[in-house]
């Protein structure tokens, strides 16, 4: 099985806390490993960047969007605990929970908007990610990596001139 993206885990990390007590991340994420019976390769597989777990990165993509829902609260580092809107909304035994059924919570669009206005004010860069994609973050800029390098690759391959590598 493929590692699923962070909006496919979103749901079951909510189904992960319906006691109302305090959760540890890192116990959870082995309980979603093994739920979604990743094989050990899929469980140590890194982010291109080498700087963390795959499987980790999205699960904890997936409790931060659920807590700017106000789904999931953060009692204290590397703990979550459900909140009175994420027992409602499991309540509702929902099939999936996405971006789009985040939005119909205000503390999620204040979350969206806070990030718009801050990239209105950075530097204009085209960009792969945005909330509504699949990808986190880390995807997104590995993806875009490897289109700026296979491009770099065609553009130089036959031509006789050199090809020097950037890595950032």
């Amino acid at each position: 099985m493929a590692i699923p993206d962070y909006q496919t885990l979103m749901l079951p990390v909510l189904k992960l806390a319906p006691d109302n007590r305090k959760h540890k991340f890192s116990q959870e994420v082995e309980k979603l490993a093994d739920e979604f019976k990743l094989t050990a390769d899929e469980r140590s597989e890194l982010l291109p960047s080498g700087s963390q777990v795959l499987f980790t990165n999205r699960v904890g993509w997936a409790r931060s969007y659920l807590k700017q829902a106000g789904l999931l609260d953060s009692p204290k580092r590397g703990f979550f605990i459900i909140t009175h809107e994420g027992n409602n909304l499991l309540a509702e035994n929902p099939e999936k929970i996405d971006i789009a059924l985040l939005e119909q919570y205000p503390e999620f669009i204040e979350f969206k908007n806070r990030k718009k206005e801050k990239n209105e004010s950075d530097i204009k860069i085209e960009s792969s990610f945005d909330l509504e994609s699949n990808l986190t973050p880390e995807d997104a800029l590995a993806s875009a990596y490897n289109k700026l390098r296979s491009t770099l690759e065609s553009r130089n391959s036959g031509s006789g001139k050199r090809c020097f590598t950037f890595v950032f």
